[in-house]
Order: structure tokens, then C-alpha cells, then sequence
């Protein structure tokens, strides 16, 4: 029999994946290379990157200045990258951290022309703004003494880090005919190759990565895989997705609406059931990516959307109540559903609500008193968009490229994670379960995702090629649970064996 004692010893992050990383990290950094992190969706690398392995370049390489690269249509959450920030402060001690966001030439030349010696600066910038500034970040580093002092890291470095144009495609899942930009970021990495060290976070593979005979040497894998066991109960276990084979998006997304409702209705009254408080059930949320707009693309998608979300006729049912946004490359528009209606907000009622911009419409997907449940997206969330934990997803996109006959996942894979990110973690839940039967039922059932994938075109196989990827890489619901039992029953067998011991030493 398990019991309560032996439960608590469970802990979504124990550390040990972690301390490996660090131990890892140390040993094999290079300068002078690209130092690349590959580890699939959320699994904590910009945790590690932040809150564990900056400490160690600041304490125990000297660095005085870290920049924080990410690509455009990469959401940088101010709100998130200040949660791993404010660690990363107290980690280094009696060091001020100063964060700069999006800053100038000027600032920046000002912010290292003043710094103390005792001070860390954190920049954050885009790709495009760092491929224009590294010529005059490369100067101000050697001006001021900083060679070997600077940590820049990149985040979603295959996004055009790859040192071959010709092979970017097969990262992205694009083919050569759509693709306008050449790979930049290589090039203005390299110039600060001899200045700065160098990182890079990654869930999807550069040919570099795959093929140690292709392209530039500069690129160091320095970590070793993470498997499903190693993340067990750091990130939300997958269901079997739903496959539909319909080409109407009106009754795709009505479904979609009505099932994700219907589950916040289960796992709340689960939660009262259980006598759990009102935090542990959570919101549940969804995301939806729609087509995007090029060449030999549908034109229409996002205007089918709108079309439909307008229509005055549209009844809905009456006890649906919440929110969805649009967020396009260049607008965000919001909907609010209730009373067996659909009326889309005025600016004036979007800024009361607090809908802005695309960072305070993700920050308000996590508040548990917004009523925004659903983030409709066309060229973004693909990559390492941090929003906050979702639960289910829906897409109406399928990318059907293939490099020698199999499907390119990459782009898949990195949607539906994420989905991946933890709701509620164990900790929180062990205070109200003296049952582990039911403390498992009620954590599957919080924290778990599932996906709406389209199986009607011509590329039928490529969403099932992405499903048995991610089967091969992250554990499911049905992995989780019997992993629990399985390390608990290890505990067990370890407390039994070590009393054993402690009773024939006596």
C-alpha cells in the first residue's frame, strides 16, 4: 500500500534533470563555438538557460552582460522572461542585475559605458535587431574590455541560424519557391565568435545538428537527450488527438468551443468533488492557427474567420461565456460570446478589458479572472511562443513538405508544444489527497492536452507523422500514471531496503 509519506516525495522538478544540465553545461561549453541546448517543447530550457546556467557564466566565467535574442514572431512575455529574470538576480548574489527591452544603440552604449563593476546587464532584442546592431554591439564589446565577458544567447536559433540557405527549408517545413530571407543570423553570430560566448535553445534540429559532415564546425551539442521519464511530472501529458476530415470551419470551431467548455464543466466539478480550492481547477484555454497568407495559399483564412465571427445571424449556445482574440501579423481583434451571442469589441471595450497588444492578450490567456479561453493565431505561435498553459489545440493549417519521402514535423511538433506546459503541478495538489488514486485522477485530468488535427488533404499523413513523433519523444496521460506508480513503487522498495539495513546494523 502507498502511502501519503511516500507520495509527497514526488516533485514535478526535483532537480535532477537540472543538475545534470549544469554538470553538463560546465563540462562542455566551448568559446569560440555555438553552444547549442536542443530539447523539445516545454521542457524548461529557457528556465535552465536563465535561472541556472547564466548564474554560472556571471559566478564562474566572469560575464558582465548577457543579450537575449529571439525571432520576430516569437512572442517575448515580458511577464514570463522577468519571472526566470528575477531568479537569475538572486542567484548572482550581491551583483545588480539591470534588464534592458528592445533598447537602442544609444542605450545600450550608455547603459556599458556606465556600468559598475558589480552590475550585470540582461538585454533582450529581436533577431532582426540584433543582426542590425552586432557591428556596433562588436565594437562597444571590445571598447569597454568585455572580450569573453558577454553571453549572448539565442533563442529558436534554427530560425534562419542555419549556415546553408539551401538546407533552411527542411528546418521549417517550407519549400525554396515561398522563402524570401536568406539566412542572416549565421553570418552576424559568427562576428561575435571571437568576442562573445555563444548559445543556442532549439527543439527543432539544424542539418548541422543531424549531419556532423554538413556545414559549419561551429555548432557544439552540448547536452544529452531528454527523455520522457526526465520530464514525467515537469510538463502536461498528451490524449490521443482528434483527427476530422471536414473542410467547414464553422462547424470545426464550434465543436472545438463546445468541447473545451464542456471539459472546464468536468474538471470543476471534479475540483468540488474533491473539495479542492477554487485555483486548483484553473481556466482552460485553447489556441487556434489558421493558414497563413502566401502564394499558393488559401488568401481568405483569417477573413473566413472574421466573416464567420461577425455573422449576425450566429447563435451560440447560452450558457457559453468567454472571449477569443485574433492576433495577425499586423492586428488583434476580440470577441466576446455570451448570451447565446457573438459581438465583436470595440477598441475602446478591447482596453478596458485590457486586450493592448499580443503580450497583455497572452498574459490575460494565464489570468484565471480574464475571460479571454481562445487565441486565434495565423504566422505566430509556432515557435517558442510562451503563453500560458493551454489545454487544447486546433489546427486548421497543415504543413505538407518532405524532404526524401517523410513528412517534416518540426513546425507540428513545435505547435503542439505549447500544449505542454504544466497546469497545476504536484505540489500544489499533495496537501488535499490522502488517496494517490485520486490525486492521479484529478492531476491527468487538470494537466493534460489534446489536438484537433485536420486529416482531409492531400497530405493526410503529415498531422499522424507529427502524432507518432510526439508519442516517440513526450509521455501521454496513460505514460504519466503508470510512471507514478512505478517511481513510487521504487521509493517504496528503497524505504524497505534501507530500513532492512538500519535493522540488522542494530
Amino acid at each position: 500500500m502507498v502511502r501519503k509519506k511516500d507520495f509527497r516525495l514526488l516533485k514535478s522538478r526535483d532537480g535532477k534533470l537540472s543538475e545534470r544540465l549544469k554538470t553538463e553545461f560546465r563540462q562542455n561549453i566551448v568559446f569560440g563555438n555555438i553552444n547549442m541546448m536542443q530539447a523539445g517543447t516545454g521542457v524548461g530550457k529557457n528556465h535552465n538557460q536563465i535561472q541556472e546556467f547564466n548564474p554560472i557564466m556571471v559566478l564562474e566565467n566572469g560575464v558582465k552582460v548577457v543579450v537575449w535574442v529571439a525571432p520576430e514572431n516569437v512572442v517575448i512575455s515580458k511577464t514570463t522572461i522577468m519571472k526566470h529574470v528575477k531568479e537569475f538576480k538572486r542567484k548572482v548574489g550581491t551583483y545588480l542585475v539591470t534588464d534592458l527591452w528592445s533598447p537602442t544603440n544609444g542605450e545600450i552604449s550608455n547603459a556599458i559605458s556606465r556600468r559598475d563593476e558589480d552590475e550585470v546587464l540582461f538585454i533582450v532584442m529581436t533577431d532582426s535587431s540584433f543582426n542590425r546592431k552586432v557591428n556596433s554591439l562588436r565594437s562597444l564589446f571590445i571598447t569597454h574590455g568585455l572580450t569573453q565577458k558577454v553571453a549572448t544567447v539565442f533563442d529558436e536559433i534554427h530560425v534562419s541560424g542555419s549556415s546553408s540557405f539551401d538546407t533552411f527549408f527542411e528546418n521549417m517545413g517550407l519549400v525554396p519557391s515561398i522563402l524570401k530571407t536568406k539566412c542572416v543570423k549565421f553570418s552576424s553570430i559568427e562576428k561575435l565568435i571571437d568576442i562573445s560566448w555563444l548559445f543556442g535553445l532549439t527543439a527543432t534540429p539544424l542539418k548541422e545538428q543531424i549531419d556532423p559532415n554538413f556545414g559549419s564546425p561551429l555548432w557544439n551539442i552540448w547536452n544529452s537527450v531528454i527523455t520522457k521519464d526526465d520530464i514525467l511530472l515537469s510538463v502536461s501529458g498528451h490524449r490521443p488527438p482528434k483527427f476530422y476530415d471536414s473542410d467547414d470551419m464553422e462547424s470545426i470551431l464550434m465543436e472545438f468551443f463546445g468541447y473545451v467548455d464542456s471539459h472546464q464543466t468536468y474538471v470543476n466539478t471534479l475540483r468540488n468533488h474533491y473539495k479542492l480550492p477554487h485555483e486548483l481547477s484553473r481556466k482552460f484555454s485553447g489556441m487556434i492557427t489558421l493558414e497563413t497568407r502566401y502564394k499558393d495559399k488559401e488568401k481568405n483564412h483569417a477573413d473566413k474567420f472574421v466573416k464567420f465571427m461577425d455573422d449576425d445571424n450566429m447563435t451560440v449556445p447560452s450558457n457559453w461565456k468567454f472571449d477569443v482574440a485574433l492576433d495577425t501579423s499586423t492586428e488583434q481583434d476580440v470577441w466576446r460570446i455570451e448570451h447565446g451571442s457573438i459581438t465583436k469589441m470595440s477598441q475602446e471595450d478591447k482596453e478596458s478589458e485590457g486586450y493592448f497588444d499580443t503580450d497583455s492578450i497572452v498574459n490575460k490567456m494565464e489570468d484565471g479572472n480574464s475571460r479571454l479561453k481562445f487565441l486565434v493565431l495565423v504566422g505566430k505561435g509556432s515557435i517558442g511562443m510562451d503563453i500560458a498553459p493551454l489545454n487544447f489545440a486546433l489546427s486548421l493549417r497543415t504543413f505538407g513538405n518532405k524532404v526524401d519521402k517523410v513528412s517534416i514535423v518540426h513546425k507540428g511538433v513545435q505547435i503542439l508544444g505549447r500544449c505542454r506546459r504544466l497546469v497545476v503541478s504536484w505540489e500544489e495538489l499533495l496537501p488535499y489527497f490522502d488517496n494517490i488514486y485520486e490525486l492521479i485522477n484529478y492531476y491527468t485530468n487538470v494537466n493534460f492536452y489534446q489536438a484537433f488535427l485536420p486529416d482531409s488533404d492531400e497530405n493526410q499523413t503529415y498531422w499522424r507523422d507529427v502524432q507518432k513523433h510526439i508519442d516517440s519523444m513526450y509521455p501521454s496521460i496513460d505514460e504519466i500514471e503508470s510512471g507514478i506508480h512505478k517511481r513510487l513503487s521504487e521509493m517504496k522498495n528503497t524505504t524497505k531496503k534501507l530500513h532492512k539495513y538500519k535493522t540488522l546494523a542494530l
